[in-house]
């Protein structure tokens, strides 16, 4: 049992802002819990309310920012989801001073990162459409939506016929999509009852996710029959820009297709811009 569930029997669950707005860095949220770090106690652990940091998982890394009540600023250094709760663990710009419980705080995160981000992310899942719509039958496993090096992972092998032509027809077949797509054929995001959520998906519902959980499930367009994701994503896949695939690698009993967005940004350069 972690920290927070050890102090209180029920700890409310914090609403994730990001799941209905991507674009939000600054949000204003209330501390429903606040604790010295068991490991550095100089450190604090922050539950709040509300929040618009997502923390890392799914193939995507957690958002960087501040918490700020006044001039009292807490860098936050980590973020760990534990049952419905986030907790935002950082270090205070300054000794002798203390966020309390109750205090409504100032969010701001890193709005160029949470971009980048996004791009990577929805990029992976419209690169999942584009080569099911080529004609591969082979499943997702799993994505990795960081900037150094973002791939989609699939079982099984290519044919040795495809082996060739994939990268480049899978290439066209995600920026023709990006092209097309009308403006009003926007990402969709729903939460759904498990069950509702297994009507959606059919055969692809993952074997993972349990009955009595409710489940966001992300379409990039119309075309997508859609995917259970936590992440965070554009708000139109024209906001992508394009993708180049630079490599296809057959590892073990997968193989991965490793992609970049265009414009591509450095994570050196985005990772300190939310002051």
């Amino acid at each position: 049992m972690g920290l927070f569930r050890q102090m209180e029997a029920k700890i409310p669950g914090t609403k994730r802002v990001y799941f209905e707005d991507t674009d939000k860095y600054e949000h204003i949220a209330t501390i429903v819990k606040i604790v010295p770090s068991p490991v550095t106690p100089k450190d604090r652990w922050i539950t709040l309310d509300e929040t618009i940091f997502h923390p890392q998982g799914g193939g995507q890394p957690s958002d960087d920012g501040v918490i700020i009540k006044g001039d009292l600023i807490l860098t936050v250094t980590a973020l760990q989801i534990e049952g419905d709760t986030i907790i935002h663990k950082g270090n205070y710009n300054k000794e002798g001073e203390e966020m309390k419980i109750g205090d409504q705080v100032l969010l701001k995160i890193n709005g160029e990162k949470r971009k980048l981000n996004a791009r990577n992310h929805s990029a992976g899942h419209l690169l999942d459409v584009a080569f099911h719509m080529l004609g591969f039958k082979n499943a997702g496993t799993k994505g990795y939506h960081f900037p150094d090096g973002p791939n989609v992972e699939f079982e099984g092998k290519l044919a040795e016929e495809t082996k060739d032509t994939c990268a480049p027809e899978l290439e066209k077949k995600i920026n023709e999509l990006i092209k097309i797509t009308p403006e009003a054929d926007a990402v969709s995001s729903h939460i759904y009852t498990y069950e509702d959520a297994v009507k959606t998906l059919g055969s692809s519902m993952p074997t993972y996710l349990k009955p009595g959980t409710n489940i966001r499930i992300i379409k990039i367009n119309s075309l997508d029959q859609g995917c259970p994701c936590g992440g965070t994503h554009v708000k139109h896949i024209k906001e992508i820009g394009g993708v180049k695939i630079e490599k296809i690698k057959r590892s073990g009993k997968t193989f991965r297709i490793s992609y970049k967005v265009a414009q591509w940004l450095s994570q050196k350069r985005t990772t300190k811009n939310y002051n």
